[in-house]
């Protein structure tokens, strides 16, 4: 049997969930294209279960109607993991997902677009803080089993904020590549290195403007004001 393509996954996502609204009311194949959005970078059968990673818990859709319909073996068992099972306590379901190797990056992802602060702010005050602590409790089960580089890729393409949860341990041993934002130099496209790592604003010699750079609330980065005479505003490595 021929399998699907990411694109059809999107398609076959869209109907299962068409009609459907999250906790804040907005569409829920927002929601399940944020979190694909997050894995794409770590490969296509990632994203496929990011698409599908609440269709068999949300929708008539089993696990072997989808194997039918061309959805590859690895991405169905991947949804199977992340897919809660009535009875089964949250906390013993994280568990099984983080000894998963592909579930836990596809729950990281879910969990990320679940604790965006735009969207937490459409709930009640009390619904709010109970999510906000089931989420961080999932996230120290779920962050110390998956590679810290492929960590940084998914929460900076989903919610750049939980960057500053990490240690800086972790930050500073995670790589450049993945989904880390770049710049364009003369030489080529640089990665840039994610919020909160050590590193300053290039100075010029005539200004000696050194600031350092850090993340804002919204995961973007801080530069050097208007007016303070550095000719550079951009983000350097340190002795770069």
């Amino acid at each position: 049997m021929t399998q699907l393509s990411v694109a059809e996954v999107d398609a076959l996502a869209e109907a299962a969930h068409r009609g459907q609204a999250d906790k804040t009311g907005a569409p829920y194949i927002g929601h399940v294209r944020a979190v694909a959005a997050g894995l794409a970078p770590l490969g296509a059968e990632l994203e496929m279960a990011g698409l599908l990673h609440d269709v068999i818990e949300d929708t008539e859709w089993t696990a072997e109607r989808l194997l039918a319909a061309g959805v590859p073996a690895a991405v169905v068992e991947t949804v199977e993991v992340v897919t809660k099972r009535p009875g089964v306590p949250y906390e013993e379901m994280i568990r099984a997902v983080a000894a998963h190797p592909a579930a836990r990056l596809v729950k990281i992802a879910d969990n990320a677009h679940n604790s965006l602060a735009h969207r937490a702010a459409r709930l009640p005050f009390e619904q709010r803080e109970r999510l906000a602590a089931k989420y961080a409790a999932a996230r120290r089960l779920l962050w110390p089993a998956v590679d810290r580089q492929h960590l940084e890729t998914v929460l900076w393409r989903v919610n750049p904020a939980l960057l500053a949860e990490l240690p800086d341990s972790s930050r500073e041993s995670g790589g450049s590549g993945g989904g880390l934002p770049t710049e364009r130099t003369a030489a080529g496209v640089t990665a840039l290195p994610p919020p909160g790592r050590d590193h300053s604003l290039r100075s010029t010699p005539s200004t000696g403007c050194w600031r350092r750079c850090r993340p804002t609330a919204a995961g973007g980065w801080c530069p050097c004001p208007a007016g303070s005479g550095c000719s550079t505003r951009r983000c350097r490595r340190p002795g770069s």
